[in-house]
């Protein structure tokens, strides 16, 4: 059978340029190590409310909030002050120490870990600094990175910003199997970036049950904007093979992929639109609805799936959205870096890009993240779930939960 994998890919760019500024905001205050279940729900909490900030059903979406949470942990280790207390409070991050990166590395470890267990699945997370060699690091800071994070640090001049520019994307793009491409624009890389920081993740993975693709065919599919036609997969799984429930306000049906080391999981609407489900569902509602996956409904012999195939790219900043969660110091004069480098650095931008193409065989999906640092209960039968209007997605790592990817399919055609 051929092989479908699905690459999940997160990228993290770091551009760091330098003054001087007193710091007077006093250090975070100290924290107990988070556990590596507390750090799964942070990171879950983090990744739902950050869709429900930039939600929008006009159009499809897709978000490694993993990505972006991995990408500024990084970011984190070089943060003091509010500027750290803030990253706290949004990101659900430990205290700022040793003991925090070692145990968020921890986690990453665990995900490979689990992932790669099974034939036909892998998750590969891969770290990479590009320094201008005229700006140093701390020396704490960099032991961080490398001990922590197992990022290799290239010294580069960055008197020709475009030819490093140049060499990061074609970096990304090769860990990406071209997935993500041109991930940083012109002029992201000035002369005065002290360093570009690069995180990337790779996921690849087969459905446990593939679709077969001669039973794909034209079907309806209710977008918000009207009626089109898809191609609709469909197959019939047996329960025991699939997590669903429903109440009166979403059907949610779980579809694992190769020996269930991930899954996707569908919230489909009752009543209303991608909109207000997610606006409407909190944090702790969505946990209790995914509580309720883990008993199937024994009383169903089959499901019969229908799931459009799809492929998409969703790309936007994340700034506005940190900003409204409360992380703002980091984009303004008063952020404080001071345990990444001498002098005053700020966030300038964060921007994401995700691409996703779901078929027969499983999923393919790449995503990029670059964060610029400037100065200054059913009856026995055949359950039928057709998935034929908006819905909303999560890709998770099944033993510990982590979400992965969440996003919304509004129109396959797009």
């Amino acid at each position: 059978m051929k092989t479908y994998r699905n690459y999940l890919m997160a990228v993290t760019i770091l551009l760091l340029t330098a003054c001087q500024k007193e710091k007077s905001t006093p250090a975070p205050l100290p924290q107990p190590p988070l556990t590596t279940s507390q750090q799964v729900q942070n990171n879950n909490q983090f990744a739902w409310d950050l869709y429900q900030e930039v939600v929008d059903e006009t159009e499809n979406q897709l978000l490694s909030p993993y990505s972006i949470s991995s990408a500024l942990a990084m970011t984190y280790a070089g943060a003091d002050g509010n500027t750290a207390t803030e990253m706290q409070q949004v990101f659900g991050f430990g205290a700022n120490n040793s003991t925090f990166h070692q145990d968020f590395n921890q986690l990453k470890l665990d995900l490979q870990a689990n992932i790669n267990r099974p034939s036909n699945s892998q998750l590969k997370v891969v770290n990479q600094l590009w320094r201008n060699n005229q700006v140093n690091f701390l020396p704490a800071f960099e032991t961080t990175m490398q001990n922590e994070y197992a990022a290799p640090v290239l010294a580069r001049s960055f008197e020709t910003p475009e030819l490093i520019r140049q060499e990061i994307n074609h970096w990304v793009e090769q860990e990406t199997n071209e997935l993500v491409q041109e991930l940083l624009p012109e002029e992201f890389i000035k002369r005065n970036t002290a360093t570009v920081l690069v995180n990337a993740l790779y996921l690849s993975a087969d459905w446990e049950i593939p679709f077969n693709v001669t039973s794909t065919s034209p079907q309806p599919f209710h977008a918000s904007t009207g009626s089109t036609t898809v191609d609709m997969m469909t197959t019939s799984i047996p329960c025991s093979n699939v997590k669903y429930m429903e109440d009166n306000s979403v059907e949610m049906l779980e579809l694992y992929l190769k020996d269930r080391a991930t899954s996707i999981t569908i919230l489909l609407p009752k009543k209303g639109s991608i909109n207000t489900l997610v606006q409407n569902t909190s944090h702790t509602q969505l946990e209790q609805w995914l509580d309720s996956l883990a008993t199937p409904n024994a009383m169903n012999s089959n499901f019969s799936i229908y799931l459009p195939k799809f492929a998409f790219t969703s790309a936007r900043s994340v700034v506005g959205p940190l900003q409204n969660m409360g992380m703002v110091d980091a984009f303004n004069s008063e952020a404080d870096f001071s345990k990444m480098a001498e002098g005053e650095l700020q966030i300038g931008d964060i921007r994401h890009k995700a691409a996703i193409k779901l078929h027969e065989g499983g999923i393919e999906a790449a995503a990029a993240t670059a964060v610029g640092v400037i100065v200054g209960g059913v009856p026995f039968v055949e359950r039928v779930v057709n998935i034929n209007k908006p819905f909303v997605m999560l890709i998770r790592e099944v033993e510990t939960g982590s979400i992965l990817f969440v996003g919304h399919v509004d129109n396959p055609n797009l």
